[in-house]
């Protein structure tokens, strides 16, 4: 893939949004500015996307990615799911394991970053998709953990990072 036109996403489980959960009054108009976004981003060329797959903006953005992709084929665009380990989605929901089967099917490619579900395989998959976009597309609710240290990431290898600030739709 050429880095120049590869986008990638991070944010927060829904546990970590200011709401706490995926309640649709707060996350309809989050979606709705991720996907504004993202076609931002197509607009100035970008076609390679990375989704870490975790539930939230992960899969959030990745659904989005899917829904243009289809709405305009002509593009060529592509979904990369970067998969920190094979048994990420063990401990979901039912529902969630079934979107997360979905996505990751309709991927254009999969990237498993290692086999045990650690700390460290969730930040090798982080710097796995910062390493190869030149885009990161943040929601970013200023907790320290791994958002904020993919952020962080991206700005010291000289990224563009567009971050969505989720206490703007929770006032």
């Amino acid at each position: 893939m050429i880095i120049e036109k590869t986008c990638c996403f991070t944010g927060p489980r829904p546990k970590n949004f200011p709401w706490q959960n995926e309640d649709e009054r707060y996350i309809i108009p989050l979606t709705e500015r991720l996907e504004k976004e993202i076609r931002k981003a197509i607009d100035k060329g970008y076609r390679h996307f990375i989704s870490g797959m975790a539930i939230g903006v992960d899969m959030y953005a990745a659904s989005i990615v899917l829904k243009i992709r289809k709405e305009q084929s002509d593009l060529g665009l592509t979904l990369e799911a970067a998969v920190p380990f094979p048994s990420q989605p063990d401990k979901w929901t039912e529902t969630q394991k079934l979107k997360y089967a979905v996505l990751l099917k309709k991927a254009d490619k999969q990237t498993i970053i290692g086999q045990e579900p650690t700390t460290e395989n969730f930040n090798k998959r982080n710097d796995y998709m910062v390493d190869n976009a030149s885009m990161l597309i943040a929601v970013n609710s200023d907790k320290p953990g791994g958002t904020q240290r993919t952020i962080n990431y991206a700005k010291t290898k000289q990224r563009e990072v567009v971050v969505i600030d989720p206490m703007e739709f929770y006032m």
